[in-house]
């Protein structure tokens, strides 16, 4: 019950301030209201007796004086220019020299790519985004390029944000991209901060879809209604490079920019894809479905919807020694005793580690959310398990986990 009513209070504290900073950034509406109710908030009940909630709040309360104290400065602005984002495919079963020809020979009108024709096909590169000019084997970078109609990204409230120009590239060399194009006219510091965030495969949520110039692979035009659309650019670029092979071909996809992992935007209380729900016990024993939340308010603790398997592809990869250099991977992994949360465990910087039963230690660290936990866990060889469950577990549920996890990495 104190979970679910600290996270309402934080909820509403956070989702003011955000549409507070939008208000401020549309028209100047000051944001001392907004400031002078965080402070409340502070002090308020639940909230103000946890120190993290507190401080982060503290912390944007912070961020909205130094906004209104510069109110009047003068921002900046891009007053012409080009936004280009690049999503790498690869495509197996087929050489690149084959996948090329096939796509300089097909006919536009008879090919449908996520849904929509191409406009045009063009048998060359007219430019090269990813090769570099130097290259000391002289390889020339060249290909088939796939003219889409442009598409329309709209923030969810339909307000049209920016139209993209659209292609497929196949590169001879083999890495292909989808790439879009953004003209960019008089856009603001905000505006630009904001469009560069969509190029992640993290970030949702958006509606996109080509803006109606482009039919069907019958050749007659979709009503409006009928298209198909996409939350990120990531998921259109997944779907063109998926659909981009001929289909005689019959070639074996791997595509880059995959779904999964992503970063809601605040008051985005939807998950995108598949899902289980997420319950939290009450204190009179009900339970309350908690599925459809904001986990903005988790902000750099975990504001972001994401899969078992991407959790612990990250966890082996950073104790792998992928991500970060030794010397600061072997800070994250000197530790304390932590005996409080459990015996033998120890805490390092954003790493816990526990002992096995069968000799040793595992290091990760888990995850909490009303209706959620996850437990994620690598070994020092390389051994990985993970867990979730759909709700917040009691003591007895915590060690049921724990002792699943420790079943899976001693087998």
């Amino acid at each position: 019950m104190e979970l679910g009513r600290l996270y309402d209070g934080w909820q509403r504290a956070t989702a003011m301030a955000a549409r507070a900073l939008a208000a401020f950034y549309a028209s100047g509406a000051s944001l001392n209201p907004t400031i002078v109710a965080l402070r409340r908030a502070e002090t308020d009940g639940v909230i103000a007796a946890d120190e993290g909630s507190v401080s982060e709040l503290r912390a944007l309360r912070y961020g909205l004086l130094e906004l209104q104290r510069r109110a009047g400065d003068r921002w900046l602005r891009v007053g012409r220019g080009k936004l280009v984002y690049l999503y790498p495919f690869a495509v197996r079963g087929v050489e690149p020299s084959e996948l090329v020809e096939a796509v300089e020979q097909d006919e536009a009108s008879r090919w449908e790519l996520a849904g929509t024709s191409p406009v045009r096909t063009h048998g060359s590169l007219d430019l090269d985004d990813v090769w570099k000019s130097h290259d000391d084997l002289g390889h020339r970078y060249d290909g088939a390029l796939v003219v889409m109609p442009d598409a329309v990204v709209r923030a969810p409230d339909g307000r049209a944000l920016a139209g993209l120009g659209v292609q497929v590239r196949h590169s001879l060399l083999g890495n292909h991209y989808v790439r879009f194009e953004a003209d960019l006219a008089d856009v603001s510091a905000v505006e630009l901060f904001a469009m560069l965030f969509w190029a992640g495969p993290e970030v949702g949520a958006l509606d996109i879809g080509f803006d109606g110039t482009g039919g069907d692979s019958t050749g007659g035009a979709r009503p409006a209604r009928d298209r198909p659309r996409w939350p990120r650019l990531s998921a259109l670029a997944m779907d063109l490079a998926q659909d981009s092979v001929p289909a005689r071909l019959g070639a074996t996809r791997a595509v880059v920019c995959r779904p999964g992992l992503y970063f809601p935007t605040p008051g985005d209380t939807s998950i995108h894809e598949a899902h289980p729900n997420g319950y939290n016990r009450e204190a009179d024993g009900s339970l309350r479905d908690y599925t459809e939340l904001d986990p903005s308010w988790g902000w750099t603790a975990g504001a972001v919807v994401s899969t078992t398997g991407d959790i612990s592809r990250f966890y082996t990869a950073l104790l792998g020694g992928r991500l970060l250099p030794a010397a600061q991977l072997t800070q994250m992994r000197t530790t304390v005793p932590a005996d409080e949360v459990a015996p033998g465990v120890r805490y390092g910087l954003g790493l816990v580690s526990r002992p096995l039963s069968c000799g040793g230690v595992y290091w990760g660290h888990g995850g909490t959310t009303p209706g959620y936990r996850s437990r994620d866990e690598v070994t020092d060889d390389g051994r990985a398990a993970a867990i979730t469950v759909t709700t917040v577990p009691d003591e007895a549920g915590a060690q049921h986990m724990a002792a699943a996890l420790d079943a899976a990495l001693c087998r």
